[in-house]
């Protein structure tokens, strides 16, 4: 078996387990806890390989130097990555262990059991625990990948419904956020944030900042950055809110106001042709040709999507504190150790004197504002050493300064063969980056993706956006349709010089891609005469993806009944990166009379391979699908030349709780199959499931996100 890059670089069971807490199995994992119930399934993996109780297990919490370096939590990949690599761990120490009881009892391995964290003889004559019998022995041992995990059918957890370690903490509201920490002498920080991008300081009341000093406040400026900071929390934000009344600012540059589709298609682009890896080739793209001969029926259509933000419902923040040479920072970034590299090379220091500790914070998914609020806290450290310094983001910063997700353009044309065959596919993606993260590299000006490097001292300019060449990467994931069509010709065209920041948001350019992939073989399906279920299923080789859409079919089969008119049902199929979960969505809607469509009820079929936590992969495929269709219904960034609009969740509507669907959820298991992970599957085919449901429902096609009441009236007259 081929050793993954992971355990190239942690191979020994005591990188990823630690047994020097009596009676507890510490398991280090590089994979942070965001919500999405991790450490819960970590902690399934291991108590069933040791033969332990849950409560035995803690994850030890992420830090740099202490925890594994495994990158980003993301792109679903938590289990495939840290889940295989701790199994692999947890099962070696398991004969580790049952060898040293062997030598230690003087018997053959297949005469001793394990339970609970004590080794037996099956005669119950000896035993001893795990902690005694490891004591001062080696744990620098090399992971064995060819040892096997307990058969299906023996585990006693592994695909249960159980209850997490402490989940108490959680319904009591004793879980400590990033936001909750509190230390010795902490001063608490705000941001004066200018009103965009290309803002800079033109006037400054200097008496208020006397005022401020008086009051005991500290007032911090590098240039056009500005903060405020003090030991009364709400001092701080009153004197913030007062501050901002008492500065006036340049705006050097306008926001681009032009039509952002039109800017996503004519501005200056970069485009590569996409093979059938999803790895986009350094070639010119080949031109579009005419349709095929043989082709009885071609169609176009082009999807359109907007700006859409991550909407944090808690906003970021971050803790710093600078003092001896050495920086210390609590942040709920995805990537502690990317954070560190980029803070080292934004600082000049050496990463060694930095130590990033991982605080769960709201909504942390993609690229939100938490690497950002971890650079301005550490800015504010630096000018008050010595002092621990809490920064919070307010509402309005986190809509306005988070980087968002890019708003897309796919343009699309198949041709049909009279045996109702797709023999010719055109695929082409525009929209802007994906991939601005920090970045250690530092050829790269990793501080340039830190939002207030641009208004320091001796600023960096905005980064422009560079292609990424990785298999199903950024705005060309997924753009690879997992059908065997014939003929693919597909285009990812990285457009240049758009008006907004952007970066990773949930299923990168999936979303986008699947939801035209999705919608566009309904509208060939109809126009053909050919059931949409049939027709996906004509054209998957996939055993397992036709089978995430029978079951779908079935489903909605049996628990529909009968509705009036106004009441529409779609559906959509989609393979994450077309290497991940596979998943299958049904949705019913109905339109009312003042056009606001109405989500009756939602169907998921998803196959994620082995399944360690059901409850866990259940409540992220049916966090996916609300998420993906408040994205679809309501969510659009709004800006002008001067600002952001959408400062606020009245001016960024969400999916509120009255228009939640029933949901129902199976979950098809594959326990001798690898982890899939299945967090952002759902995303692309919940939107095309409702844009399906939509025409099925009133017989109207909307191509442009979001599908709103003013929307669906426009488009009625105009047909």
């Amino acid at each position: 078996m081929q050793k993954k890059p992971i355990l190239i670089d942690y191979p020994y069971i005591s990188d990823w387990i630690s047994l020097k807490e009596q009676n507890r199995i510490i398991v280090f994992s590089g994979k942070v806890e965001l919500g999405q119930n991790i450490f819960h399934a970590l902690t399934v993996l291991v108590a069933d390989e040791l033969n332990v109780r849950l409560n035995q297990i803690e994850i030890q919490p992420n830090e740099t130097g202490l925890t594994p370096n495994e990158g980003l939590t993301a792109g679903s990949m938590s289990m495939s990555q840290s889940g295989d690599a701790i199994r692999k761990a947890a099962i070696t120490l398991r004969e580790l262990l049952l060898t040293n009881a062997s030598n230690e009892f003087e018997v053959s391995k297949k005469d001793l059991q394990i339970k609970n964290g004590i080794i037996f003889t099956v005669d119950n004559s000896r035993s001893i625990s795990f902690w005694d019998l490891m004591i001062d022995k080696n744990m620098n041992i090399p992971i064995d990948l060819s040892l096997k995990s307990k058969p299906f059918g023996k585990q006693e957890f592994i695909g249960k419904r159980l209850i997490q370690n402490k989940i108490q903490e959680i319904i009591k509201g004793e879980r400590i956020f990033i936001q909750d920490l509190e230390f010795p002498d902490m001063l608490h920080a705000r941001i004066i944030r200018p009103p965009q991008y290309h803002s800079v300081v033109k006037n400054i009341d200097h008496d208020f900042v006397l005022e401020l000093e008086k009051r005991g406040l500290f007032f911090i400026q590098n240039s056009n950055f500005i903060a405020i900071a003090g030991k009364d929390e709400y001092r701080v934000v009153k004197a913030s809110e007062q501050f901002s009344q008492k500065i006036e600012w340049l705006n050097q540059k306008p926001l681009d106001i032009n039509n952002i589709y039109n800017s996503l298609e004519n501005n200056d682009k970069l485009s590569f042709p996409v093979n059938q890896k999803g790895i986009p080739l350094k070639i010119p793209p080949p031109p579009l040709k005419e349709p095929p001969n043989n082709a009885s029926l071609t169609i176009t259509a082009r999807y359109e999507k907007p700006y859409l933000m991550h909407g944090a419902i808690g906003p970021s923040a971050a803790c710093a504190i600078f003092k001896d040479s050495f920086l210390k920072v609590w942040s709920h970034s995805q990537g502690i150790y990317q954070l560190r590299e980029s803070l080292a090379v934004s600082f000049d220091m050496e990463t060694e004197n930095i130590k990033i500790y991982h605080i769960p914070g709201s909504g942390c998914y993609g690229h939100n504002g938490a690497d950002d609020a971890a650079y301005e806290a550490v800015l504010i450290a630096f000018n008050l050493p010595g002092i621990p310094i809490l920064l919070k983001w307010t509402r309005s910063e986190e809509h306005c300064w988070e980087p968002y997700g890019t708003a897309m353009t796919c343009k699309l044309r198949g041709s049909i063969n009279k045996n109702g065959k797709i023999i010719d596919w055109s695929h082409e993606s525009y929209g802007d980056t994906f991939m601005n993260r920090p970045n250690p590299d530092v050829n790269k000006n990793p501080h340039s993706k830190f939002v207030s490097s641009h208004f320091i001292k001796s600023p960096l300019k905005w980064p422009k956006s560079q292609p990424t060449f990785s298999p199903h990467g950024g705005i060309h994931r997924n753009i690879v349709p997992y059908y065997n069509f014939k003929n693919n010709r597909l285009i990812k065209n990285l457009v240049q010089n758009l008006p907004l920041r952007t970066s990773s948001l949930r299923s990168l350019g999936a979303f986008m891609n699947i939801f035209s992939i999705e919608s566009f073989l309904d509208e060939l399906s109809y126009e053909a005469g050919i059931d949409p279920v049939k027709f996906r299923l004509d054209h998957l080789d996939d055993e397992r993806a036709k089978e995430t859409i029978r079951v779908l079919d079935e489903m909605m089969k049996t628990d529909k009944e009968n509705s009036d008119c106004f009441v529409g049902s779609g559906i959509a199929f989609g393979r994450y990166k077309n290497t991940a979960a596979y998943s299958s969505v049904g949705i019913e809607l109905e339109v009312n009379d003042h056009s606001s469509i109405i989500l009756k009820r939602a169907w998921i079929t998803a196959d994620v391979g082995e399944i360690i936590d059901p409850d866990g992969v259940t409540q992220q495929l049916e966090g996916g699908l609300i998420q993906a269709a408040s994205w679809t219904l309501y969510e659009s960034v709004a800006y002008d030349e001067n600002e952001i609009i959408s400062k606020d969740w009245e001016n960024y509507p969400i999916m509120r709780f009255d228009n939640i669907p029933n949901i129902k959820t199976v979950l098809i298991n594959q326990p001798t199959q690898p982890f899939l992970g299945c967090g952002e599957t759902v995303a692309g085919p919940t939107a095309a499931a409702i844009s399906n449901a939509l025409f099925n429902a009133i017989g109207i096609r909307l191509r442009r996100m979001p599908f709103t009441p003013d929307a669906i009236q426009k488009k009625l007259l105009s047909d």
